[in-house]
């Protein structure tokens, strides 16, 4: 799993915090157009995010809810993420 953080909110308090929880890698950005790029060249699989306007300015169908992610694992429809 990637962390996906503004650049602008990546402070060295959040860096603190995070040296705790399990990730792959922090992925900085500066605008969320960088997510959607990186959705279509593969870098990324999915952006969850449950914010709905972030979602639909990343516009793209790869960018669910956590609603939507959980509904997906238990059809067995993410057998990649597991």
């Amino acid at each position: 799993m990637d962390l996906i953080i503004e650049n602008k909110d990546y402070t060295e308090e959040l860096k603190n915090l995070l040296d705790s929880l399990p990730f792959s890698r922090i992925v900085l950005i500066d605008k969320l157009t960088q997510i959607s790029q990186r959705l279509n060249v593969g870098d990324i699989s999915y952006y969850i995010d449950d914010d709905p306007v972030r979602r639909g300015l990343v516009n793209s169908p790869h960018a669910l809810s956590f609603k939507q992610l959980q509904q997906m694992l238990r059809r067995g429809k993410v057998w990649h993420l597991m």
